[in-house]
């Protein structure tokens, strides 16, 4: 890969991560709830004495070691790209979350949409570190492993994980904190439609695709 491309690559990587983080602190200063990747991490921290951003660090690591495990010799030198990725992303999240903080939504149109606009930022931002193709999220690694294994589509995958998450995220939470914290209807509905949101955002990133391929 020569330099140019490498570095119009990783700009849209980093603008992906951006993206994604931005989006996780507007869906979580909408009231609604936080988002559904971020929903497990999120109710640990309350349960466990660390920061949300060292708990979105430690169950992405975890889902290094399980693409790992999956792909044991095909797991290549690019995929440890995730890690550092991991770190800028739990940061991002806290930066984010400051920038965020004047947002206090009191009608509840105005949190639907500020849930609505966090699930697309969500979903932009996971779509530029696709077609980026230089490394993404752990989160995001792990459905595309699935994907591939199972030979589903990208978007598919992603519903089911995320709802795999929110429901991990209320069992924590009502068995360790008796209540549910962090979860709620924007949670579900960012759950819903993230993954059809990348579909379409994919769909018309050809453009984007071209210009990263250039030499």
């Amino acid at each position: 890969m020569k330099k140019k491309e490498a570095l119009r690559r990783y700009s849209v990587c980093g603008l992906g991560i951006l993206a994604s983080s931005a989006g996780i602190a507007l869906l979580t200063k909408s009231g609604l709830g936080t988002s559904q990747i971020s929903s497990l991490p999120y109710v640990a921290s309350f349960v466990f004495p660390v920061s949300f951003g060292a708990a979105t660090f430690a169950m992405n690591a975890f889902f290094v070691l399980v693409q790992l495990a999956l792909l044991r010799r095909a797991f290549g030198k690019c995929e440890l790209l995730q890690i550092p990725l991991t770190f800028l992303f739990s940061v991002s999240i806290d930066l984010m979350m400051f920038f965020c903080a004047p947002l206090a939504p009191t009608l509840y149109a105005l949190k639907i949409a500020l849930c609505l606009a966090g699930s697309a930022f969500v979903a932009l931002g996971i779509s530029l570190q696709i077609v980026s193709a230089v490394a993404i999220l752990p989160g995001d690694g792990i459905v595309r492993v699935i994907s591939r294994k199972t030979n589903r589509n990208f978007g598919t995958i992603k519903t089911v994980f995320d709802l795999t998450l929110v429901a991990l995220a209320i069992v924590l939470s009502l068995v360790a904190l008796h209540k549910l914290v962090g979860i709620r209807e924007g949670t579900i509905i960012a759950a819903l439609i993230v993954g059809t949101i990348v579909r379409f955002i994919l769909a018309r990133l050809e453009r984007l695709h071209r210009w990263l391929s250039e030499g």
